[in-house]
């Protein structure tokens, strides 16, 4: 059943596809591979997005596949995300909806329905862009030691154009804390660097440190993203 509903929503994002793009609304496709080091599990993990955008409203469904150095690999729990934008001022503020869709593999990862609500707000700052988003998580009671608890993600973004390079390149920094499926917290810092090929291609390489006893040691990785 789990299985039919992630088809029918695939299925409904990439029949957008095939649409012609109306004013105001834009379509991307996403393709990740990172590498996670951790001291006792280290694996592969490959996200695939699909986001659709229609004035001040997006939709996001994430599906990851995880491979370990050992065991089982599959699918990860699933995430679809639900966002509303508005402005104020001269601050963006966007009204995030996640549901994680518990299809996971369980010989991979604990499969979990969770719900977060979350605020971002988001701003010119010092020559660039930075953001800071601000949440809870609802999580469903398992054999774990799983308790509802807040998540935040800070940051920001700006061009290296002063630095001589051409407006394509961009460079920032992300500090993250969020749940795991098992209920630990995992607290990264990322440093990130994006190159915008063309109109409609981006490619963002990142490398990240855990900073908390739950989190892994190291995450590094690409991203691809194209536009229709």
């Amino acid at each position: 059943m789990r299985l039919a509903v992630l088809g029918l929503i695939w299925i409904c994002l990439l029949a957008l596809l095939a649409l012609p793009v109306q004013a105001g609304q834009a379509i991307k496709l996403s393709l990740g591979q990172y590498r996670v080091v951790a001291e006792e599990r280290s694996y592969w993990y490959t996200p695939i997005s699909a986001h659709v955008a229609s004035g001040s409203y997006k939709a996001k469904l994430t599906l990851p596949f995880v491979k370990p150095d050992a065991g089982p690999s599959g699918i990860g729990n699933g995430v679809l995300k639900l966002t509303y934008q508005d402005q104020w001022s001269d601050l963006y503020l966007d009204f995030h909806l996640k549901r994680k869709l518990a299809n996971a593999n369980s010989k991979v990862t604990l499969p979990v329905n969770d719900t977060s609500l979350s605020m971002e707000v988001s701003g010119f700052l010092w020559g660039g862009v930075g953001f800071i988003e601000l949440g809870y998580w609802w999580r469903k009671r398992t054999q774990f030691n799983r308790v509802d608890s807040f998540h935040y993600s800070v940051g920001g973004v700006m061009s290296l154009r002063k630095l001589g390079f051409d407006k394509g390149w961009i460079a920032g920094l992300v500090v993250d804390h969020k749940p795991t499926s098992l209920g630990d917290l995992d607290r990264v810092a990322s440093a990130l660097l994006q190159r915008k090929i063309n109109g409609r291609h981006k490619l963002t390489a990142s490398v990240g440190k855990g900073i908390s006893r739950h989190s892994p040691d190291w995450i590094s990785g690409l991203l691809w993203q194209v536009k229709y």
